[in-house]
């Protein structure tokens, strides 16, 4: 079995290294090496020899596997970028709505070879009526799978999907699809959600539809709920993972109890749960494993956990080889591994510790149990994920395995407990909404719990601290150094020393980054793709000028929650948005959901603005904001620090009609226009007497119509800063660039260099 598990690892590693290190046209030259290395096996003998041959030979099997594919699977369809065609395809998913656009699964059918797995868009069409297994014909604009917001991804391929387009005609369904009764389980993923919303309250529905089926648009819609469980670590009990797979197989284990019957009723409904679920990655590999746990006893073989981990992540990238890219294939994986190689040590330790000490006696004996179970299994999931989580989503959770120690107990009851509900809604709806109150009762003691720890200070620590970076890198070389000890010395492994320095090292660094940033005054300019958001730092005092953007993967809000919290700042004194385009106010609602605003400082809406502005007077109302209506020039001290807002002084659209910013620091002087043209920009020198600006941000994210040669004659500014990404517009335009040059500013571009920060004093 061994064997296996050293092949599937060594082409497991071919594929990543192929995915993230080789570039592709140095795949079969760096495949035929590996082939050469086969002959450097005949210095060896016996196990060793065979071992070698596995691991070259399966590692030029995953370089060449990886080249291949793209071939046949994306490349023809990058070459096809930007063509308007006919297609035929089934639908292989429900239809899912965005707030000004929709998309759809489908397998499109080739000329030649296997149906393609595409993403349909639609900004105008209705894509809600087809069902899955409906056979549906269109026109698509086909846009390259290996690209989001201008910039290369892989998101879509990571996913199986190698074609999107855009929708460009109307979606017709001329049949079914003679394979689409093997859809129904998605049929059934959709009759619990709606389930689900029908009996559940309001206030758990979301969090109860994410763990049952494993879709979170619902919980997402609460940005303050999802916030909080992103920051607790508790977001991977909604993602279709082991966990599910784990709580459904102990059940029909305990409901059974026979391993034949277990295994005969068992394997189905977890093949049946993973194909209603969207056969992610993380649930494929669970329900391989357990299916083997399950399995195990009746062909009479001893289940070996790192053979099948090991041959199921080969299985899925033979299948793709692309999903080695996928977050959730690495999460998964990750934490798979250390649950198997490191949770057994530190159960045996923790579980000899506790007899020493008779801790398993008496009535304290299950909860014990329980405890160690959790910790040992959180600390060993975490292993290898947490240096992932860091990379992907750029934060660390401090308080997870308490809140998984606190909390797991009530997700398994609410996973239970849910499909009772489900089901008897099917039967008696009335018996269905009682059941939902009992499930809901569970739920809310985990949101509880989720909501409690995130408020506590640092439940998060961000990368965007360089201090976090540094403290992730000590922990595991710590660690390493402590294992490595143990196994030279051949003794028991004991983290208990470096994990308790590592808690100190974390505590003397968070301090020290709060205090620093709290001393003099920083100005930095958020990376939001096309949009803008300023965050502005005055001693213990916090300014944020606008959160909007478009064009980027992360969203704005997160984007200023994140470098907020990653300076020590756990709130905003003075929110000013200059005006209410998507650009500059789409993340402005959920940022005063998640984050304690004191004050909001915003100018009269114009027409066709009204629907944002009501989403963010109601999110300042829900958190206790004040809300000021800037109508005439206002003038604002924090600290060291003052703002002068000025208010709208152009007649037209809300462009011209937005709050301009100049703050001042001492002899630091810096300008915020939002979008105003150049018409209001000259306007603005006539009514004020501008001073020599250190900082000034561009007007309208480096348009030709904005940052105009009188403003710059008049301001001079040592540095200008763009807030700019991805567009279609020209941002920043040429002659913008020029005039900024021409008049010796020093230029930054937040899609060139990031978050931009100026340190003052």
């Amino acid at each position: 079995m061994r064997k296996l598990a050293t092949a599937a690892v060594a082409f497991c590693v071919a594929v990543f290294l192929s995915h993230y290190l080789i570039p592709r046209a140095a795949l079969p030259y760096t495949a035929a090496v590996a082939a050469v290395l086969t002959a450097g096996a005949v210095a060896f003998k016996g196990n060793i020899r065979f071992r070698i041959v596995l691991i070259t030979l399966a590692g030029a099997a995953g370089f060449v596997w990886s080249f291949i594919f793209f071939g046949i699977f994306i490349l023809p369809q990058e070459n096809e970028t930007g063509r308007t065609t006919e297609i035929t395809a089934v639908v292989s998913d429900h239809c899912v709505q965005y707030e000004n656009y929709s998309c759809i699964t489908v397998r499109v059918f080739r000329a030649s070879g296997p149906p393609v797995k595409a993403r349909l868009v639609s900004y105008a069409h209705d894509l809600t009526a087809p069902l899955p297994g409906d056979i549906v014909e269109t026109t698509i604009k086909l846009l390259p799978a290996t690209k989001r917001f201008g910039a290369d991804t892989d998101i879509y391929i990571s996913d199986g999907v190698f074609l999107v387009g855009t929708v460009t005609s109307e979606v017709r369904i001329t049949g079914k699809s003679v394979w689409a009764a093997l859809y129904f389980p998605k049929t059934a993923a959709r009759a619990v959600k709606n389930m689900t919303e029908r009996c559940a309250p309001g206030d758990v529905s979301g969090f109860l539809t994410g763990l049952l089926t494993g879709d979170k648009s619902g919980l997402y819609s609460e940005r303050s709920l999802s916030d909080a469980m992103a920051k607790t670590g508790l977001m991977h009990v909604t993602a279709v993972s082991g966990l599910h797979i784990a709580f459904l197989t102990g059940f029909v284990r305990s409901a059974l109890g026979r391993r034949k019957q277990a295994a005969a009723v068992g394997i189905p409904l977890i093949v049946f749960f993973v194909l209603m679920t969207g056969s992610q990655a993380s649930a494929i590999r669970a329900g391989f494993m357990q299916i083997c746990l399950l399995a195990a006893p009746l062909i009479r073989r001893e289940n070996d956990s790192l053979t099948s981990l090991s041959a199921v992540a080969a299985l899925l990238l033979i299948i793709n080889p692309q999903a080695v890219g996928s977050i959730g294939f690495q999460l998964s994986f990750s934490a798979m591994t250390g649950v198997v190689l490191v949770t057994p040590r530190i159960y045996d330790s923790l579980t000899g510790l506790a007899a020493d000490k008779n801790i398993f006696t008496g009535y304290a004996a299950p909860a014990a149990r329980f405890a160690i179970n959790c910790f040992s299994g959180s600390v060993g999931a975490s292993v290898f994920t947490v240096p992932l989580i860091a990379a992907h989503f750029g934060y660390i959770s401090v308080y997870s395995i308490i809140v998984n120690i606190l909390s797991l107990w009530a997700v398994s009851l609410c996973f239970v407990l849910g499909y009772a509900m489900c089901i008897l809604g099917f039967l008696l709806p009335a018996a269905g909404v009682s059941a939902g109150y009992v499930t809901a009762f569970f739920a809310r003691y985990v949101l509880f719990v989720a909501k409690s720890f995130a408020n506590l200070p640092f439940s998060a620590v961000y990368t965007t601290n360089n201090f976090a970076s540094a403290w992730l890198i000590l922990t595991y070389v710590l660690l390493i150094i402590t294992y490595a000890s143990a196994l030279g010395r051949k003794t028991s492994f004991r983290p208990v020393l470096p994990l308790c320095l590592s808690v100190c090292v974390l505590c003397i660094s968070l301090i020290t980054v709060t205090e620093i940033y709290k001393k003099g005054a920083t100005i930095t300019v958020l990376d939001v793709g096309q949009g803008a958001g300023m965050a502005v730092f005055s001693g213990a005092d916090t300014v944020l000028i606008d959160c909007g953007g478009r064009g980027s993967v992360k969203s704005a809000q997160a984007v200023a929650s994140d470098y907020l919290s990653g300076k020590g700042r756990r709130g905003v004194d003075l929110f000013i948005l200059t005006h209410f385009h998507d650009d500059h106010a789409s993340g402005a609602a959920d940022l005063i959901s998640i984050t304690k605003v004191k004050r909001l400082a915003i100018p009269a809406p114009t027409a066709g603005e009204e629907k944002i502005f009501e989403e963010i007077y109601n999110a300042a109302v829900i958190n206790g904001v004040d809300v000021y209506y800037i109508e005439e020039d206002t003038l604002i001290s924090l600290g060291a620090s003052e703002f002068q807002i000025m208010a709208p002084i152009g007649t037209n659209d809300a462009n011209e009609r937005g709050l301009i910013i100049l703050g001042s620091f001492g002899e630091f002087d810096f300008l915020v226009t939002g979008d105003a043209p150049s018409s209001v920009e000259r306007r603005l020198i006539i009514r004020n007497d501008l001073p020599k600006l250190e900082l000034l941000a561009a007007g309208h994210h480096g348009s030709n119509y904005s940052t105009s040669k009188e403003l710059l004659d008049v301001t001079s500014p040592a540095i200008t800063v763009i807030s700019v990404g991805y567009n279609s517009y020209g941002h920043p335009s040429d002659e913008m660039l020029k005039r900024l040059y021409d008049a010796g500013s020093e230029v930054y571009r937040t899609d060139m260099h990031g978050n931009v920060t100026i340190r003052i004093g």
